[in-house]
């Protein structure tokens, strides 16, 4: 897996967030890179159901307030 910087992580979930169909292996590893930083937390994973099939706000509670100020505000990523 590759190591992102905060910043390049941040917009990536906010991409990510946006995309219709993410490539899976590459959202599930920025999100599990994101959660074990402490910026968000998986909330519905199932065996057969993984939160990578999931839409974003279904799947992912954001804990950081700087991640969540950065989707609510997309101008500060695009």
């Amino acid at each position: 897996m590759i190591y992102l910087s905060e910043g390049d992580l941040f917009g990536e979930i906010c991409r990510l967030r946006q995309e219709k169909n993410p490539s899976w292996f590459w959202y599930r590893d920025i999100m599990r890179q994101s959660e074990e930083r402490g910026y968000l937390k998986v909330i519905a994973h199932t065996e057969d159901k993984p939160f990578w099939w999931r839409k974003f706000d279904e799947s992912i509670e954001v804990t950081s307030e700087k991640l969540k100020n950065m989707i609510a505000n997309p101008e500060m990523w695009n």
